[in-house]
């Protein structure tokens, strides 16, 4: 519980969180979660993002000519340049979307220090893409929080200007002068400043129609400055999925006067009061059977036994690997490997999986490049199956299928110990959203 105080009593201008009901005494505020558990140690990260040494390989990029992304070791951050032309433009978007579970609060954290607000320059924050979300958003010199919709067919914007944001304006006029007066966790931001190093803060107790909390940390503390309440106001759902990217946004609306740069810093999504994804959710195999057995013509070569992709209008859609199973069928050993987006010998011919989330193929062809997610080996004529601890749990926060700006491809790929060895295998996903 919270409280502002001033000489031992409660000031009449005083910010509670905490409030009576029939006697009993219920936290609110930040200390709570979206659906008003006490925020404690029971946290599982989904996702996280730091730039130490390099742009890691988490995200996918949107940008147009007249831009450039420096990343800065010192700092551990990237700085999304545009110039001064119109339509000058990057987007940074995950590569994954984030399972959201029904009854569990999500947290989302960015980080970044905007470019000072400018006619025609619009940057954006959130938790969010093309159609649905939650963002901060700085267009021209007003800032707003918005909740993006797409329930009704096209997309809908609640923006909220910071002079209408209904907790906390954080610009010394609501609360945020009081904090900073007495508050002893915190100086207090009085005016925020967005283009000085700031977290922002959202969580959603969505199940269709809750809340949203959008704010920023202060000394520590979630300091809420908005709440987008859907409850009891809509017939519908307030946007049609809370499994969704972040992403950052830099963009010229017009001609500017001069280049721009958004510093993207450190991001996380965490899921609170545990993470426990529905193994009984639809499961998907495909792959090569053992009357389909790949023939492979050299030692030390890659081939494909079976590659994986989202359908075109499922890109938002998340599937999980369960399983995998590789053998080997003739008297040699045998290495596989996992690799994500594999540059193929010849071009693939995809197959329609009775999901219609998901897209195969096992095209006989040579795999090279990408990025090698797991790899192993087979005995002569064995056969290895990863399944539960063994993939689920070590794989599911990278090796998942799903993702507006990188569709992507997953292949399992062997290599033969002799030429002419042949070889099946079988990939399981599970299908959560």
């Amino acid at each position: 519980m919270q409280w502002c105080s001033h000489n031992n009593t409660i000031d009449v201008e005083g910010r509670f969180e905490v409030f009576m009901l029939d006697d009993k005494v219920t936290p609110s505020g930040g200390i709570v979660d979206a659906f008003g558990r006490l925020r404690i140690s029971d946290a599982f990260t989904v996702f996280d993002s730091q730039h130490r040494y390099e742009d890691n390989n988490r995200w996918s990029t949107a940008n147009t000519v007249n831009t450039s992304i420096t990343h800065n070791p010192n700092t551990s951050s990237l700085s999304l340049t545009v110039d001064d032309q119109a339509n000058s433009e990057i987007i940074r978007e995950t590569k994954k979307i984030f399972y959201y579970q029904p009854g569990k609060s999500l947290l989302v954290m960015n980080t970044f220090a905007m470019n000072p607000a400018k006619s025609g320059l619009r940057q954006r924050i959130g938790y969010f893409n093309d159609q649905n979300g939650i963002f901060l958003e700085v267009d021209d010199t007003t800032a707003y929080l918005v909740l993006r919709s797409y329930s009704t067919g096209s997309v809908q914007e609640n923006r909220i200007a910071q002079t209408d944001w209904n907790i906390d304006r954080f610009d010394g006029t609501q609360f945020s002068s009081i904090q900073k007066k007495y508050d002893v966790r915190s100086d207090g931001i009085d005016a925020i400043d967005f283009t000085k190093s700031q977290i922002f803060w959202l969580d959603i107790e969505w199940l269709g129609v809750g809340d949203v909390r959008c704010g920023f940390v202060d000394g520590g503390a979630l300091k809420t400055a908005h709440i987008f309440h859907n409850q009891n106001i809509s017939d519908d759902t307030y946007m049609t999925t809370a499994c969704l990217p972040l992403r950052y946004e830099i963009t010229n609306k017009t001609n500017t006067a001069s280049s721009s740069t958004l510093k993207q810093i450190c991001s996380t999504v965490v899921s609170e009061g545990g993470f426990n994804p529905d193994r009984r959710a639809p499961t998907i195999s495909h792959g090569r059977d053992i009357n389909q057995t790949y023939t492979l013509a050299s030692v030390g070569t890659f081939y494909n036994l079976a590659t994986f992709r989202l359908t075109a209008d499922h890109l938002d859609a998340i599937l999980i690997p369960e399983r995998i199973s590789v053998m080997g069928d003739s008297n040699t050993n045998y290495q596989f490997k996992i690799v994500k987006d594999a540059t193929f010998g010849t071009s693939l011919t995809y197959t329609a999986s009775e999901d219609p989330a998901l897209e195969y193929s096992i095209t006989n062809t040579t795999v090279s490049g990408g990025n090698v997610i797991d790899s192993g080996f087979i005995e002569t004529k064995g056969e290895v199956s990863l399944t539960g601890l063994q993939l689920f749990q070590q794989l599911e926060r990278y090796l998942q299928v799903g993702g507006t700006y990188d569709r992507g491809t997953y292949t399992l790929a062997i290599s033969p110990g002799s030429n002419s060895a042949k070889a099946a295998g079988h990939m399981k996903w599970l299908r959560v959203v």
